[in-house]
């Protein structure tokens, strides 16, 4: 597949860039210089719109096939200035960003068919917000003095109780675009300190 320009090839049991991830990227707003962090890379999608202006760039996955995958992809489009990093959200993750972009899981599970191992990438517990808010309650240390989130959520999961997560943890919180489908309202949400 190709998307701005990137050639992707995407793994099997790897997250393949949706409506969701198209909306991220779409509206990614690097800085130049800026250090950027691409939390659940999944194929590498961010991380690689991302490089053509980032200082450095990180991206991040708990699945090691994500991370193959997203390598492959980097060195398919000569893109060097990103470094791979196998973490569960934070607990791998090292210093200060001047943006975080994360698409994460949202969609709701019932219980019994959480665990299995391709569904993290989509798995969000049985309210959407399992990993959003683990997530939330981590970034504000991750983030230099004017760094920014860039995330996306559903209405499946709660839009505004994720709004509500990024004030509770001090972060201003603001809707910067949306896109409605039959099923769902995706919106891309920015905050900042």
């Amino acid at each position: 597949m190709i998307y701005g320009g990137y050639m992707l090839d995407v793994f099997p049991g790897v997250y393949k860039p949706c409506d969701d991830s198209y909306l991220l990227a779409d509206n990614l707003r690097v800085r130049e210089g800026d250090k950027v962090l691409d939390m659940g890379t999944g194929c590498g999608l961010q991380g690689l719109v991302a490089s053509s202006k980032a200082r450095r760039g990180i991206s991040s996955d708990i699945s090691k096939r994500a991370l193959k995958c997203a390598a492959h992809n980097a060195r398919r489009n000569r893109v060097t200035n990103i470094q791979l990093i196998e973490s569960d959200l934070f607990r791998n993750i090292r210093g200060k960003f001047d943006l975080i972009a994360f698409n994460p899981p949202y969609l709701l599970t019932d219980p019994l068919e959480q665990g299995d191992e391709h569904a993290r990438a989509w798995d969000g517990g049985k309210d959407g917000l399992r990993v959003i808010s683990e997530f939330i309650g981590g970034v504000k240390d991750h983030l230099t003095p004017k760094g920014r989130v860039q995330m996306i959520v559903s209405s499946m999961g709660g839009i505004e109780a994720t709004m509500q997560l990024f004030e509770e943890a001090g972060l201003k919180a603001r809707i910067e675009t949306k896109k409605c489908f039959s099923f769902e309202e995706l919106a891309l949400i920015e905050t900042r300190l």
